[in-house]
């Protein structure tokens, strides 16, 4: 029964790093828990895709054309990752496929809700080291 048991743990281990966590936050609540999130590489929803969190800050920017005002943003920078294939290249290995990356930012309002994800696994370990915090 070791045998099985072992195969049981690899098993559930394999489940957490495949499953995610979806959490809703606004803005403001994302910003102030980013030192905290980063380490544990938290995804974000845009469109109807989930793209990895590169950096949270606040800003502000000027609105009005007339009448110029400050408003405070939140900016998220994710990293959208697409892989390229030349034509020339037809007879490539999987060794040499070419991944880039793009940084794209999200600018919302502070009150503005945002969905973000962790794998199971990376939220109990968060849970463990920094407590409840989402």
């Amino acid at each position: 029964m070791g045998f099985l048991d072992k195969m049981k743990n690899a098993a559930a281990k394999i489940a957490k790093n495949l499953k995610h966590v979806e959490f809703e936050l606004t803005g403001e609540e994302l910003f102030k828990k980013w030192s905290k999130l980063q380490s544990y590489s938290p995804e974000i929803h845009v469109g109807n895709e989930w793209y990895e969190i590169n950096r949270v800050t606040e800003r502000e920017v000027e609105v009005g054309l007339f009448r110029k005002s400050k408003k405070t943003v939140i900016e998220i920078e994710y990293i959208l990752h697409y892989e390229y294939y030349d034509e020339e290249e037809e007879e490539r290995s999987w060794w040499e496929d070419r991944e880039d990356y793009e940084a794209r930012t999200l600018r919302i309002e502070p009150k503005d809700k945002v969905k973000i994800r962790l794998t199971e696994a990376k939220y109990e370990k968060m849970k463990s080291r920094e407590g409840n915090i989402l």
